[in-house]
């Protein structure tokens, strides 16, 4: 089975989570806002962002939007990274950017954590980032990657059947 991740990144928490996966898959990776995909010569394809104020990325909206009806015939992942990774606010998050189609299709739908790097950020990006950063000094959740979800995922891709996902 040949398997790719599509994504998208703003500072590259979702690109670190896709370096992991291709190692456990043996994927190929391609950054939609830097390139499309003929999805023709894939069995299965993982699809995977971040959330900013909500949403995804654009390119991951569009791609989807254009692409819904080949996507439901593939095996399907799904992924997000997110600062706040409680269920309540994934479920939220997956309903708001994925169609339903994607959601309940998809072998899995999960989330990898996140990450607040303030110095790679800018202007309110970085204002609240930093402010989440002060709030984790004072007793707050802590804000990761959660290398074991990623795990799961990427054995869940291999061993799953199309059973549904969110």
């Amino acid at each position: 089975m040949k398997t790719i991740i599509l994504y998208t990144t703003k500072t590259g928490t979702v690109q670190k989570c896709v370096q992991r996966l291709k190692d456990l898959l043996g994927a190929d990776a391609a950054d939609l806002a830097r390139c499309g995909c003929a999805l023709a010569s894939y069995d299965t394809v993982i699809l995977g962002g971040s959330i900013r104020m909500g949403r995804v990325q654009k390119p991951l909206r569009r791609f989807m939007a254009v692409n819904e009806a080949v996507l439901i015939q593939k095996r399907l992942g799904l992924f997000l990274c997110s600062a706040f990774t409680d269920q309540a606010n994934m479920e939220n998050y997956f309903r708001a950017n994925f169609p339903q189609s994607l959601r309940t299709h998809a072998l899995i739908c999960t989330g990898f954590g996140g990450e607040l790097e303030p110095d790679r950020l800018r202007g309110m990006d970085r204002l609240v980032a930093g402010m989440v950063t002060t709030l984790q000094g004072k007793g707050g959740p802590p804000v990761r990657l959660d290398n074991a979800a990623i795990a799961h995922f990427a054995q869940e891709m291999q061993t799953g059947s199309q059973n549904g996902g969110m």
